[in-house]
């Protein structure tokens, strides 16, 4: 949305107009219901992983979020990418430092960062300074500078399925191999185009490689710290708020207490409270950002809002207007105010509209399975390391600073 579209490497967030829309109708049946049930071994087999680790931590104490950061990861890499790298049973695992060095890097040059968030005109100094220093990088022989190793494996996988033209399964990967095409001007035809002129032209459903490489890196790094805050947000709000732990318990408790019904992505999702809760928990901890470019010329308020204009939203001050989260106060957590109707765009915590974050559904889906599977096997409770109120960094994210500990009791009737 923010980029250029002439830009070679530009993925679908970066990209507007009939580009935009080229690259959203392929990714879109990624994380369709179809799609997302036949996740749900793959998806059990990571979450089972962390209880596995927490059941043979000898304290029983959990660092948060890094314990999330390294699920949030073995499930991306396995789920969407169709590689194994069981990363919570590796401390060292070169994929997740090189991903968290990658991170910490991207809050360098912070106050132009932060002045292209809110001044997007200047969005091209971060860019240059960014590609300025990958190219210095290069330059002097740093060839295994995290962000060079994560594309070049990237780049090896996707090599490997492209050669061995075998069947793989749908996954994210393989959606984007299946829609390459060489033929770039028949592709980028009209991507110049917007999207309200073109009722009767049709658009390839098809990528270049670049595009390929540019949405692999996009989706990993979209999906991997803000899932993983999410669940660290969650887990703290049950170690330090002992009642909604236990309503949240109850409610498991009673829809898995029958053997033959079993936490997956289908079952999960049918548990309201748990569904109001992961809402709140993103209405009360907003941790992206949200944009749109104004497309046709209008006014909103007095205000003359020009085709080009960048609008970013201000998230706290919808997520805790009281007239759109009243009576209760929108600064305390309470769950269930979502089960009254508001208006939808009081929610943004993915977005709103045609540009609704991709990975959605997915995101919710782990959220909720890791709190069942979790609350299932352990109590929740807080520490002497575990701060009663989190303190955040402002940057691409909206993140917790510090890691904190919480602890896992085991429910000695669920082991």
């Amino acid at each position: 949305m923010e980029g250029a579209d002439s830009r070679e490497f530009n993925h679908l967030m970066r990209s507007s107009n009939c580009r935009w829309k080229r690259m959203r109708s392929i990714m879109n049946p990624t994380f369709s219901k179809q799609k997302l049930e036949k996740m749900n071994p793959l998806l059990n087999e990571c979450i089972d992983r962390l209880i596995f680790k927490i059941r043979n931590n000898i304290i029983s104490e959990l660092k948060i979020p890094e314990a999330f950061k390294k699920l949030t990861m073995d499930s991306l890499w396995k789920c969407t990418y169709g590689i194994d790298l069981n990363i919570q049973n590796k401390p060292c695992n070169e994929y997740f430092k090189a991903s968290e060095k990658i991170f910490a890097d991207a809050y360098k040059f912070k106050f132009i960062k932060l002045l292209s968030i809110f001044f997007p005109e200047f969005d091209f100094l971060w860019i240059f300074f960014t590609n300025f220093q990958n190219e210095i990088k290069k330059r002097i022989g740093l060839a295994s500078e995290p962000k060079v190793f994560i594309i070049n494996e990237f780049h090896k996988t996707l090599k490997e399925r492209i050669s061995n033209n075998q069947e793989y399964r749908k996954d994210y990967m393989q959606l984007l191999i299946d829609s390459l095409d060489d033929d770039e001007k028949l592709i980028k035809k009209y991507d110049h185009l917007n999207i309200n002129e073109i009722k009767d032209i049709h658009l390839e459903k098809k990528l270049t490689l670049n595009e390929i490489k540019a949405n692999l890196k996009m989706f990993m790094l979209a999906g991997y710290e803000s899932t993983s805050f999410a669940l660290s947000f969650c887990f703290h709000m049950l170690a330090i708020k002992k009642n909604e732990q236990e309503t949240l318990y109850n409610e498991i408790e009673d829809f898995f207490s029958n053997e033959s019904t079993v936490p997956d992505i289908q079952s999960v999702n049918r548990l309201p409270y748990l569904d109001m809760f992961c809402k709140e928990i993103l209405r009360f901890y907003p941790i992206s950002r949200v944009a749109r470019r104004c497309v046709k010329q209008t006014t909103v308020k007095g205000i003359n809002m020009t085709p080009g204009l960048i609008v970013r939203i201000d998230h706290f001050a919808i997520h805790f207007d009281p007239v759109l989260w009243g009576p209760i106060d929108p600064k305390e957590f309470f769950p269930l105010r979502h089960k009254v109707a508001r208006n939808p765009l009081s929610f943004l915590a993915f977005g709103l509209g045609p540009r609704i974050c991709l990975g959605m559904k997915f995101a919710l889906s782990q959220m909720k399975l890791a709190l069942v599977k979790c609350l299932l096997k352990f109590e929740i409770e807080s520490t002497n390391e575990t701060p009663k109120f989190l303190e955040f960094s402002e940057g691409i994210l909206r993140t917790a600073i510090n890691d904190f500990q919480i602890r896992f009791n085991p429910r000695t009737d669920k082991n």
